[in-house]
């Protein structure tokens, strides 16, 4: 089983859609802001509810743009 997340969850779930159609059956979604620990504790919560464990995790989450605050930048603990 796979968790797709993304912080749009009209993204995520067209995402999922799409993946279904072309043959990926083991995909579900749910919303995820990095940002945001109510948000991280939500899926933490529904990973545990659902499947019980987590065997791997890929994040593959970015942030982008302009640093003009470096230590803003820096405590964010990428």
């Amino acid at each position: 089983m796979v968790i797709l997340t993304a912080r749009d969850d009209n993204r995520g779930r067209e995402a999922v859609k799409t993946l279904h159609e072309s043959g990926f059956p083991d995909v579900v979604f749910h919303q995820l802001d990095l940002m945001g620990p109510s948000s991280i504790g939500s899926l933490a919560n529904f990973i545990n509810t659902e499947f019980h464990k987590l065997d791997i995790l890929v994040n593959n989450a970015a942030v982008s743009g302009i640093i003009a605050d470096a230590e803003a930048f820096a405590s964010l603990n990428l």
